[in-house]
């Protein structure tokens, strides 16, 4: 768990007379007034603290405040320790207040450089994929899943890498629930004390995993000759190839489907197409197996399973 969200009412603050009592807490102290009241800020840590009339909002990493960087995950046990860190310093019940957005993260550690694997990454169903300077971020309407060099993310911001992870190849796979995250969850709320209930947060990490499952991996294999038997298999082979070429199964079947609605393609047409790719993507000749790709599908396997 790393960037949070919470807010507190009024009432859920116990009453308090907010603007005069949290602000004692926090350092780099600013004051606003938009004209619907005053709204003053400041620090906890690294943590942003805004106090109005009518509540508290914290934001900002969760992981960093706790354990002094963010490159580190936390478990279930330190993201409870870590709200009632929170609770004690700002005098609040940290863990009833309303989360409206958080980040989920694993640390994927790998042998060779990230970017020698994220091209093995294709589209995901339904998502907008971008790459980045250092990543690949996949975009839906109130989520996002990024995908990034950790260690050069943190260098590029000038953070002090610890010593631990110096010279390693860090994968940091990020699930960023960026609104509407109880809808998202079916639930009516979700406050502080649900990000280490042990229920919600085996969900978060199902669905995280989910995530990166439905990656359209690309294997980029050198087709072997010496397996290929039939007429169907050399077919299936040359469309496989270009379809690899294309981004995967998900990004040509995109550009068939761009193509009919400029009226490049007719129906029969694209549907024949689109026939033709899935069938190639099924194909199961392969030259040899992906290294890096198989590296990586093992290293989220292992993540998933020490989640506490």
């Amino acid at each position: 768990m790393d960037t949070i969200t919470l807010k507190l009412t009024k009432e859920q603050a116990g009453n308090i007379d907010i603007l005069a009592e949290i602000p004692a807490n926090l350092s780099h102290i600013s004051q606003h007034d938009f004209g619907n009241g005053l709204i003053i800020s400041g620090r906890l840590n690294n943590m942003k603290v805004t106090a109005s009339e009518r509540g508290v909002k914290i934001e900002n990493s969760l992981t960093k405040y706790y354990l002094g960087d963010n490159i580190q995950v936390m478990r279930r046990s330190d993201i409870e320790r870590a709200i009632e860190k929170l609770s004690d310093e700002l005098h609040l019940p940290v863990k009833e207040g309303i989360v409206t957005r958080f980040d989920f993260a694993k640390n994927i550690p790998l042998i060779q450089d990230v970017e020698n694997y994220l091209k093995y990454l294709g589209d995901i169903s339904r998502y907008q994929r971008y790459p980045s300077k250092r990543g690949l971020n996949y975009k839906i309407a109130g989520r996002e899943l990024a995908i990034y060099d950790k260690i050069a993310e943190m260098k590029f911001n000038r953070e002090i890498v610890p010593g631990i992870y110096e010279g390693k190849n860090i994968m940091r796979i990020e699930k960023r629930y960026l609104n509407k995250v109880a809808s998202y969850f079916n639930m009516p709320v979700i406050t502080g004390s649900d990000l280490y209930n042990e229920a919600f947060y085996m969900q978060v990490l199902d669905d995280w995993h989910n995530d990166y499952s439905r990656i359209d991996k690309l294997n980029n294999t050198v087709i072997d000759m010496s397996t290929v038997t039939t007429k169907r298999q050399l077919y299936n082979m040359g469309v496989l190839a270009l379809v690899q070429m294309q981004g995967g199964e998900i990004a040509a079947i995109k550009q068939v489907q761009e193509r009919q609605s400029k009226g490049e393609l007719t129906k029969k047409q694209a549907l024949d197409l689109r026939n033709a790719i899935k069938a190639s993507s099924k194909e199961r000749i392969k030259a040899k197996e992906n290294e890096l790709l198989n590296e990586l599908e093992k290293k989220v396997k292992e993540a998933i399973i020490y989640y506490r």
